[in-house]
């Protein structure tokens, strides 16, 4: 059974909730997100992953890099245990670039989601091949250029192309190119994804 930290809106902490009924109740909590960024052909290029269809939240939407809650006691240094668990790479924490904490609020007739995000970004050599994806909770791993998903948050355009890896129903992963719209990204407020996405392109720095 997971354990979270409830907290106010200063981020101080105000008590512990299991996963289910911090959701059910509505109850502020933290969570850790990195975006893994790299450089191809001189693009700044990011990855993003399709969350499982299993996920009480935004099932089969694409999504930041990697990310989890943050357990009761951990700190946010601890959150990037995510990136081996999910993306199964081992980083020290002096690597990422902080990009701010961004709420996140979500509902549905199931759920409360109140979030505050710690957000960070990884500049990496690595190629999607090299990643070894934790299948069990997501269903793809993907690549866009930044750039053109700027366009897309902006709406100056109406889709993106990602390719990458896609698990199948019958468990094989395969490659897969596909041109996606703002639908199918998880829903996020106060331009969560420009000001991320910005902070990317500078951190990439692919001139």
């Amino acid at each position: 059974m997971e354990i979270i930290d409830v907290v106010d809106e200063h981020l101080q902490k105000r008590g512990t909730a299991t996963r289910a009924e911090v959701h059910e109740k509505g109850y502020w909590h933290q969570t850790f997100h990195c975006w893994v960024v790299f450089c191809e052909d001189s693009q700044a290029c990011v990855v993003l992953q399709r969350r499982s269809a299993a996920k009480d939240t935004n099932p089969n939407k694409l999504d930041v890099s990697c990310a989890g809650h943050l357990m009761a006691g951990e700190r946010v240094e601890d959150g990037v245990r995510e990136l081996e668990e999910e993306l199964g790479i081992e980083v020290p924490f002096k690597e990422l670039t902080a990009l701010g904490v961004h709420k996140h609020q979500f509902r549905n007739e199931k759920i409360q989601d109140n979030e505050f995000s710690h957000v960070f970004g990884l500049k990496s050599l690595r190629s999607l091949k090299e990643y070894e994806p934790q299948w069990e909770e997501i269903s793809g791993l993907y690549q866009a250029k930044i750039s053109e998903l700027m366009l897309l948050f902006r709406g100056q355009s109406a889709d993106v192309e990602i390719q990458g890896l896609k698990m199948e129903p019958d468990g094989h992963v395969e490659f897969e190119t596909a041109r996606v719209g703002v639908a199918e990204f998880v829903l996020r407020q106060d331009d969560y994804y420009l000001k991320v996405l910005d902070g990317l392109l500078n951190l990439a720095n692919c001139r």
